[in-house]
């Protein structure tokens, strides 16, 4: 590609490199350390809400990220669900992938530039899985805070778009009581019609 071939004539003549964003989501390297951690919990029953708990919040901010950010955070947040959903169903799953991936990008020299920024931007979520952060107690506090406000605002999105959808029972009474006092004032009429006769 000819964006590939720009960007290695610059790294060749300035040594810069264009292009080598890796984006992070605060709230889901959170969710993610917190999703690990869970797995460490002594009742297995518990464990399980917990993730699930876990997962499900990562859905939602995931939705609420894909609806007002740019498409390279769209990319990352699905990245971050799709990461969420396999680790809940194999606990080694972001290791075997980061080994995977660290393989390839070793192997294939030939690799586009968006390629390898592609696959170091996977390495970089996964690594969020594989080497989780220390949540401090106000870390903890804060996520629970912003969970509840985004899932409070999912709910009121939810909400608003099914009263779009299908209207309230107050507007539908409104409007079949304006109808009923539109018919009589046409039954008036047609005595009024008829008196005159």
């Amino acid at each position: 590609r000819s964006s590939d071939k720009l960007a290695e004539y610059l790294h060749d003549k300035t040594g810069a490199t264009i292009g080598s964003f890796v984006y992070s989501l605060g709230m889901m390297d959170t969710l993610a350390s917190k999703f690990v951690s869970a797995k460490d919990s002594e009742s297995a029953a518990f464990r399980d809400i917990q993730r699930q708990f876990i997962l499900y919040s990562s859905k939602i901010l995931g939705f609420m990220v894909k609806f007002r950010a740019d498409s390279d955070l769209k990319m990352v947040a699905d990245l971050y669900v799709k990461a969420f959903g396999k680790s809940m169903e194999s606990d080694d799953y972001a290791q075997k992938q980061t080994d995977r991936i660290k393989k390839l990008m070793e192997k294939d020299n030939n690799m586009s530039n968006a390629k390898r920024e592609q696959m170091s931007q996977k390495l970089h979520v996964l690594s969020k899985f594989t080497e989780p952060k220390e949540l401090t107690a106000a870390e903890n506090r804060s996520l629970l805070i912003n969970i509840g406000m985004n899932v409070a605002l999912f709910i009121a999105f939810i909400v608003t778009l099914l009263q779009m959808i299908f209207g309230s029972p107050e507007e539908e009474k409104k409007e079949e009581g304006n109808g009923d006092e539109a018919d009589g004032d046409d039954e008036n009429e047609e005595e009024e019609e008829d008196v005159e006769e």
